[in-house]
């Protein structure tokens, strides 16, 4: 047998060295590196479909099942709102369907508690026993019981259960109706064949009616307005009070036209409120609100027809 002859080395330089070196490198033994993945594969998974909950207030998984139907969410333990408001789905960011079945319950309630009210009026000036135990009463009795209701707001409104809101709905149209039943009656017996109720109640309505549907209308924002009508109220039930103890004009045509202007503004402001800043279960709440501003207005119109009837 013939010997083979042992394999020529290539020559470095040439061609047919690299091609040797290419053939003969081994591969590298040890574990293989996996593949590079994408930066978007190394971020932590979102849930698909969640809010993300930037801000205060921290609504659930169903936000927006909440925003359709009740409007409840979380509630925060630190926020200084009633407990039914905190965190609460607001009118402002429901659902178009939602909103209006919100402001329709407002304006029913509000033209119920009305019409419960004129009821509760006229029985009482139907009733020579009543009209005269109301006609007895110190206007500071109804000027204290006037304070204490608004203090009890607080408390009454605080409560997320719904039958608090309706007591507190309630208590306000008959201590209102208690309140305006005597300067009814009077104005029926001083000024007879005049109509002065009938066109304060038509000026009122036109007046109220233009103001919060201008709001609802145009959906201007006026709740900026709150401070000033705080401080401006308060002004007021001070000018009273001393009139009340000096023996001042406190029921003047001045002093009218000032609580006119100043319950206007509070027509622009609740509605404002109401239209963007109640939750959805609110709507009592909100109906009480402007149950107020009317009677308030209805009353100082009659004061008013009052003053000019007698300068005629």
């Amino acid at each position: 047998m013939g010997s083979r002859s042992p394999p020529t080395t290539p020559q470095p330089g040439n061609r047919e060295s690299r091609t040797h070196r290419q053939a003969t490198r081994e591969k590298p033994m040890g574990r293989r590196w996996p593949a590079r993945r994408p930066w978007s594969s190394l971020r932590p998974p979102r849930s698909e479909g969640l809010p993300r909950t930037r801000g205060v207030h921290k609504v659930s998984a169903k936000a927006p099942e909440v925003a359709e139907t009740t409007g409840e969410a979380e509630m925060q333990p630190n926020a200084p709102q009633a407990e039914w408001i905190q965190g609460a789905i607001t009118v402002e960011r429901s659902g178009s369907e939602a909103r209006r079945d919100f402001i329709r319950k407002t304006y029913v309630h509000f033209i119920l508690g009305l019409m419960a009210f004129c009821a509760l009026v006229w029985s009482a000036m139907a009733s020579e026993a009543v009209i005269g135990a109301l006609l007895r009463v110190s206007p500071l009795v109804w000027l204290v019981a006037m304070i204490g209701l608004s203090i009890g707001y607080r408390r009454l409104f605080a409560s997320a259960n719904m039958s608090v809101h309706y007591v507190g709905f309630g208590l306000t149209i008959a201590l209102q109706a208690l309140f305006t039943a005597p300067l009814f009656y009077f104005v029926q017996a001083a000024f007879p064949g005049q109509n002065i109720l009938r066109d304060a109640f038509m000026l009122t309505s036109l007046g109220f009616g233009g103001l919060t549907g201008f709001v609802l209308i145009s959906k201007k924002d006026f709740s900026f307005m709150g401070g000033f009508l705080t401080a401006a109220t308060m002004i007021l039930m001070g000018v009273l009070i001393l009139g009340m103890f000096f023996g001042g004009d406190a029921g003047g045509l001045l002093m009218s036209g000032a609580i006119l202007l100043l319950f206007a503004g509070w027509v622009l402001y609740d509605t404002s409120v109401i239209q963007k800043h109640l939750p959805l279960n609110g709507y009592v709440f909100g109906a009480t609100m402007l149950f107020i501003d009317f009677v308030i207005i209805l009353r100082q119109v009659v004061f008013l027809l009052m003053s000019l009837a007698n300068s005629d």
